[in-house]
């Protein structure tokens, strides 16, 4: 049986308010980090979309993928509403404020996935954990959270990660910067002057 295609799916529904910024327009490597992190996966995948909260202007005119689960919050929202544009689908997901991403941190996860796990995720060397958004979602991972969360409020996708370890592949980075997310102005600052 073949696999599901993986299409990409990059997170930029958030609202940014402890920014106070736009986190996909923020520039890191001589272009906002949308278009950045939308050319690393159109690279690798024919199909990228970009997940809003709603229907956004973007200055690039992307595909997008608006969110419709209302009673899901958080980043999962924009996760299960492509699942349920395109349900056959695998989706490999970047959330948009991972300035440390490179080509090489996309293409290890499309190398070693595995489309028998529900995901394989990135994992931290430090942490251990699942990070739900910098990983591939196959269908049935989530269908199995459409099917059993009702609603999403304090719950977090990695937690569905870790409920479901044993079918789950991970994967860890070459470094920890890599999954690294930016929050605040100082951060962000932080993050460019490494890059610079």
């Amino acid at each position: 049986m073949n696999a599901p295609k993986v299409h990409g799916l990059i997170l930029a529904g958030g609202t940014s308010q402890r920014l106070g910024s736009d986190k996909a327009e923020l520039v890191y490597h001589d272009k906002p980090q949308i278009q950045y992190i939308y050319e690393l996966l159109n690279s690798l995948i024919s199909e990228v979309y970009i997940s809003v909260s709603k229907v956004e202007n973007l200055k690039f005119k992307y595909q997008q993928i608006q969110d419709n689960c209302t009673h899901i919050k958080g980043p999962l929202n924009g996760v299960l509403s492509a699942h349920k544009k395109y349900p056959n689908a695998a989706w490999l997901v970047f959330a948009v404020d991972m300035p440390f991403v490179t080509g090489k941190t996309i293409q290890k996860l499309i190398i070693n996935r595995n489309p028998t796990c529900l995901a394989t995720a990135y994992t931290k060397k430090d942490t251990k954990q699942p990070e739900p958004l910098a990983a591939i979602w196959e269908p049935e991972g989530l269908r199995m959270i459409l099917d059993t969360w009702k609603e999403t409020d304090g719950k977090y996708p990695s937690e569905f990660l870790k409920d479901n370890l044993i079918r789950i592949k991970l994967i860890q980075p070459k470094d920890d910067i890599e999954l690294k997310n930016v929050n605040s102005m100082e951060e962000f600052k932080s993050a460019r002057d490494w890059i610079g």
